[in-house]
């Protein structure tokens, strides 16, 4: 397979995974999806946090991905969105 086309699919599926997270939320904000059980404030707190948590990360992410490869750091993130959307699936209510 040559170089080209291995960073075209692996951009493709990288496009794939933040649309599905990030724009993937309005759907979570509707009445009968997770809004019937959770309230927007509380959604949109949610996903306020992941920004906030992003923008404070991103330096230093950069940083130990320029002197480290991007592999790694994609594929933990891949693991820990995956794992972080089976919670939000499981709960109940925005309680403990």
């Amino acid at each position: 397979m040559s170089e080209r086309k291995l960073i075209l699919g692996f951009s493709a599926v990288i496009v794939v995974a933040f649309g599905s997270i990030l724009y993937g939320f309005s759907v979570y904000v509707t009445d009968g999806a997770a809004g019937a059980e959770f309230s927007t404030s509380t959604l949109t707190l949610g996903l306020t946090g992941a920004g906030i948590a992003n923008g404070v990360l991103a330096p230093g992410l950069g940083r130990f991905m320029d002197r480290h490869g991007v592999r790694g750091v994609t594929a933990f993130g891949g693991i820990l969105a995956g794992l972080g959307m089976f919670a939000f699936l499981r709960r109940q209510s925005p309680g403990r």
